[in-house]
């Protein structure tokens, strides 16, 4: 138990330590190339929250198991659209801009509801069992193009 524990407290260390590295040296390439500090941070930001949920996909293919990448996917995507937008209107609410309610929020339901027609092949396709093919991929793929 106080094995697992040094473990954890010593893997905490060293992703803040590789995450402050990595960071480092996005910020000093990206001033390099005079790029501006709003998009230095929103990469940064959008690169920190997506490396995990990668290295989790990648590992779970690895291992063959696919539904664990998928779970993954879909839950920290629950986990940032609900509990995070939830706090952050709880601390400060703001005004739902028009560019939100004519783009983003119908591109969020069109890309739910390609991952459901996606994944529920038993009701879409009348499969014996459900499953995400290549076929689902493209279309997934296209979806996202769009």
């Amino acid at each position: 138990m106080l094995h697992d524990i040094i473990f954890l407290i010593l893997g905490l260390a060293l992703l803040v330590a590789g995450a402050n590295y990595v960071t480092d040296g996005a910020v000093a390439v990206a001033k390099r190339f005079h790029v501006s500090n709003l998009i230095i941070g929103l990469t940064v930001v959008a690169l920190g929250s997506t490396l995990p949920d990668m290295v989790v996909c990648i590992e779970s293919a690895f291992e063959n198991k696919p539904a664990m990448a998928v779970g993954e996917v879909i839950g920290s995507n629950i986990f940032d659209l609900l509990l995070v937008v939830g706090v952050m209107a709880m601390v400060r609410p703001w005004n739902v801009s028009r560019v939100m309610r004519s783009q983003d929020l119908p591109i969020l339901f069109i890309a739910s509801a390609a991952l459901w027609v996606a994944g529920d092949t038993v009701l879409f396709d009348g499969a014996a069992h459900n499953v995400i093919n290549r076929s689902s991929g493209v279309m997934l793929i296209v979806v996202f193009i769009f």
